[in-house]
C-alpha cells in the first residue's frame, strides 16, 4: 500500500506540474523571476517563520495537558516534522512528530496524535471562515458564487470532523459501543489493540479539548494564517503586481486557502505540483499573467521549502536525529507499531 500510494502521488504530482506549466513560456518566467525585488521577499520569509513559532506555541497549549516541553525543544519537534512532509515520502511528517515527541519529551504517542489531530482541524476551520468570507464578499473579482462549491466541500470535511469530535468526547460510551461494534469482525489481538489505541486517542482529545485551551489555539490559529496571508501579501508587492491594497489583501486570501486545501491531494514529498497549480489558478482570478503567476508561486514555494526543510536539518543535527530513521516513524509508535504487529501475526485456521 505505501509503494501504491507513491506512485498516485508521483502520478498527481506530474498531472499538476503539467497543469501549472501548460501553456506558459518559460522564457517569460525567467524575465519575471528576474525582475523581482527579492529585498522585499525577506519580509515575506520573516512573516512565514514567525507563523512556525505561533504554531510551536499553540503546540504548547495542548501538549500542556500532559507535558511541558520548552518552547525550543516544541518548535524543533514540529519543524523536523514539518521538514520530513517535504523531504519523504508518504507524509510521514505527523508520525514523525508524535515519534519524536515521544522520544525527546516523554510524551504518549497516542497523546501526540490527537493534538496534532485538533491543530489540523483548527487549521481547516480558519481557512473555511477565510474562504467564506471571500465568497460572501465578492473581493475576487468575477468569481463570485463560484467557490460555493469548495466551500461546501470544505465545511462539510472540517465542520463535519469538528462534530464528530465533539458528540465522541460528549458520548464517550456509545462512541466507545459503535468502534467496538466496528472492529469486532478483527482477530482478537488486533481488535484489543485497535481499543487501546482508540481509548488513548479519546484521552488526547479529552485533555486538550477544554475550553481555554481551545480559546488560546483557536486566536493562535488565526494568527498562524494572518503572517501566512502577510508573506503572500509581500510577495505581491516583490513582484510588483498592479492591484489596490485591498485587492492584494484579497490576493493573498485567496491564495493563502487554494493552496492550503489543494496540498491536502496527495503528491510528490513538499507539495510539488499542487502548490504551483494552486498558486497559480488564485493569482490568474485576479488577472495577473500566466508567466508572472507562475513565478510567484515558484519563488513562493521555494521560499517555504527551504525555510522549513533547512530549519528541520538543523533541529535534527541539534537533536541528534537521522533522518532516515523517520521512513519507519509509523512503526516507531508503539501503539501503531503494536496494531502492526497484531496484524502480522498467524491467525487460527
Amino acid at each position: 500500500m505505501p509503494r501504491k500510494s507513491l506512485w498516485i502521488g508521483l502520478l498527481l504530482t506530474a498531472l499538476f506540474l503539467w497543469l501549472a506549466f501548460r501553456g506558459i513560456d518559460l522564457g517569460e518566467v525567467g524575465q519575471s523571476l528576474a525582475r523581482a525585488d527579492y529585498r522585499l521577499v525577506l519580509p515575506a520569509l520573516g512573516a512565514t517563520a514567525c507563523g512556525y513559532g505561533v504554531r510551536a506555541l499553540r503546540w504548547q497549549v495542548f501538549l500542556a495537558a500532559e507535558t511541558r516541553p520548552s518552547f525550543v525543544r516544541t518548535l524543533s519537534v514540529l519543524t523536523m516534522g514539518f521538514a520530513a512532509n517535504n523531504l519523504l515520502p508518504a507524509r510521514l511528517g505527523e508520525f514523525a512528530r508524535a515519534m519524536l515527541l515521544q522520544r525527546l519529551a516523554g510524551a504518549r504517542a497516542s497523546f501526540a496524535l490527537a493534538t496534532i489531530f485538533v491543530e489540523r482541524v483548527a487549521d481547516g476551520l480558519t481557512l473555511v471562515l477565510v474562504l467564506v468570507a471571500l465568497s460572501a464578499s465578492g473581493a475576487v473579482p468575477g468569481v463570485r458564487g463560484q467557490f460555493d462549491h469548495l466551500e461546501e466541500l470544505a465545511a462539510a470535511i472540517f465542520v463535519g470532523l469538528t462534530l464528530a469530535t465533539a458528540l465522541t468526547l460528549v458520548r464517550r460510551a456509545l462512541a466507545t459501543r459503535a468502534f467496538e461494534l466496528a472492529t469486532r469482525p478483527l482477530p482478537g489481538r488486533l481488535r484489543s489493540w485497535s481499543l487501546a489505541m482508540f481509548h488513548g486517542f479519546l484521552d488526547g482529545l479529552a485533555a486538550v479539548g477544554t475550553p481555554p485551551r481551545l480559546a488560546a489555539a483557536a486566536a493562535l490559529s488565526l494568527l498562524v494564517w494572518l503572517l501566512e496571508g502577510l508573506a503572500y501579501l509581500w510577495l505581491s508587492v516583490a513582484f510588483g503586481l498592479s492591484l489596490s491594497l485591498p485587492s492584494r489583501v484579497a490576493l493573498a486570501c485567496t491564495v493563502l486557502v487554494l493552496v492550503n486545501l489543494s496540498i491536502m491531494i496527495p503528491s510528490a514529498p513538499g507539495y510539488v505540483g499542487t502548490f504551483e497549480f494552486a498558486a497559480r489558478y488564485a493569482l490568474g482570478l485576479f488577472g495577473v499573467p500566466p508567466a508572472v503567476a507562475l513565478a510567484y508561486a515558484i519563488v513562493s514555494h521555494a521560499m517555504q521549502y527551504v525555510l522549513v526543510s533547512g530549519a528541520g536539518l538543523a533541529f535534527f543535527a541539534r537533536e541528534h536525529v537521522a533522518l532516515g530513521s523517520l521512513i519507519a516513524a509509523p512503526r516507531a509508535v508503539p501503539e501503531y507499531a503494536a496494531l502492526q504487529t497484531a496484524s502480522e501475526e498467524p491467525q487460527p485456521r
